[in-house]
């Protein structure tokens, strides 16, 4: 364990709330690229084939790297800076592609912007306490 400052029980809540939300953005990842195809509808079906490879792997990216992130923060590491940051782009990426190219809002509702906005919030919080962490001395 990384010696130094201990943090504050908020610290380890936030930590631990941001690995059980990574950790349901991962089985989400997984559920959609392993979906059988007969279980979905055909407007979903049709979305999720002309998804280009580029906006897959930014989607990838974004929950392993953001998993990654969580786990380092746990692990009190300084990494998590940069493993959120990166996993923020990639969420921006993903949706670009998702909502300026892809027709996400037609194909799935209005209602399909809910958790991309709650995956952002997430990150930025994400971000912010990995960074105040870093600055009061929590992670190494």
């Amino acid at each position: 364990m990384n010696k130094g400052i201990t943090p504050p029980v908020r610290f380890w809540i936030s930590a631990a709330a941001l690995t059980v939300w990574h950790l349901i953005g991962c089985a989400i990842y997984l559920a959609t690229v392993s979906a059988d195809p007969a279980t979905l509808d055909a407007a979903t079906q049709a979305y999720l084939d002309a998804t280009p490879v580029w906006a897959t792997a930014a989607y990838a990216v974004a929950v392993w790297a953001g998993m990654a992130a969580a786990i380092a923060l746990l692990l009190r590491r300084r990494q998590a800076r940069g493993l959120f940051a990166l996993s923020f782009v990639a969420v921006i990426v993903q949706n670009i592609y998702a909502f300026g190219f892809g027709g996400a809002l037609q194909t799935l509702g209005p209602t399909a912007t809910v958790i991309p906005a709650l995956v952002i919030l997430f990150l930025i919080f994400a971000m912010i306490l990995a960074r105040r962490a870093a600055t009061k001395g929590w992670i190494r």
